[in-house]
Formats: structure tokens, sequence, C-alpha cells
């Protein structure tokens, strides 16, 4: 008896509680005005009903959180310029991934940032993903050396502590 008591409260709370399509749940309710009160459609979620013993539970769904396709990783970042005083005698204007370095990139230590990789760098090439195309003699650990146009523009950045996003390649 206790079970049917508790079932028809439940029901009733449901029903006072949303609106007539509430086990529809790819439809929104539909929208109403109480007193002149504006009201906005909402989606609700079907519940599900579960018995624990002889009592029933509401269990309401949530939506899964899709995970995250990228890694967050604080690094030091410097900067460089393809010109010989950056690069060497020996600068040919190709990275280690043979692209022109003479377009935006990044150098970064390949057993932590894997070559291919695609970064957001803050402040950097408009916050556009670019490639880690490149590594550096310096550039180890959590260190990033970030590829600029012309070698005032690799002095004018100097040192940052930046948080960048870290795309896996694929």
């Amino acid at each position: 008896m206790l079970k049917h008591i508790l079932y028809i409260l439940f029901l009733f709370v449901v029903l006072i509680t949303s609106c007539d399509q509430v086990f529809e749940s790819s439809k929104p309710c539909e929208q109403r005005s109480l007193s002149g009160v504006e009201s906005y459609p909402i989606q609700i979620e079907r519940p599900s009903l579960v018995f624990v013993g002889d009592i029933p539970v509401v269990v309401e769904r949530k939506p899964v959180e899709k995970p995250k396709d990228y890694v967050e990783m604080t690094v030091t970042a410097t900067a460089y310029c393809p010109c010989r005083r950056c690069c060497g005698p020996y600068a040919r204007g190709l990275t280690k991934t043979e692209s022109n370095a003479w377009g935006p990139g990044v150098a970064v230590d390949p057993r932590v940032i894997p070559l291919g990789s695609v970064l957001v760098v803050p402040g950097f090439n408009g916050d556009k993903p670019i490639f880690a195309d490149d590594i550096g003699g310096k550039i180890k650990g959590k260190r990033i050396d970030v590829r600029m146009k012309y070698h005032w523009q690799a002095k004018e950045w100097g040192t940052q502590v930046l948080v960048v996003r870290v795309y896996k390649p694929r």
C-alpha cells in the first residue's frame, strides 16, 4: 500500500513541476504566460523511476561531457626567427619537418610535445592554431620557441610563461 501511495505522490509531483511533455525529451515545453510573467521554453530530460526496495526513487539523467581533445600545459615560451643569428650559420630556411621556416610555427621538445601537434599559444599568431614543426638545441622539457618572421619581433617577445593548448597529432 505504501508503495502505491509513494508512486502516486511521485506522479503528482512530476505533473505539478513540469509540463505535459515531460516524457518527450526531444520536444521543448510550450511557452506559457502566468499573470503577465513571461516564461521561456525549457528542455526537460526524461526522468527514470527506480525502485530501491519498495521506495520509488527518481533518477535524473545528466548529459555526459565529451572528453577534451586537448591538454593544457604551462610552458616557458621564447621566440626566434629563421635568421642566421637565431638559427646559426647553417640556417637554410627549413624546419625539422622540412616546412618553410618563414611561416608561423613552434619549436618543441618532441619528448614532451610530439612534432605535428597543433598548439594554440595565447598572444601568438592571433591565437590561431599552429603546428609544432621544429626542434631546437635549447628547447628541453616544457619549453617552446615560437617562430617569428623578423628578428626584432623575436627580441620583443622575450620570455613568457603561458598556458598553451596542445592537440595531439592524429
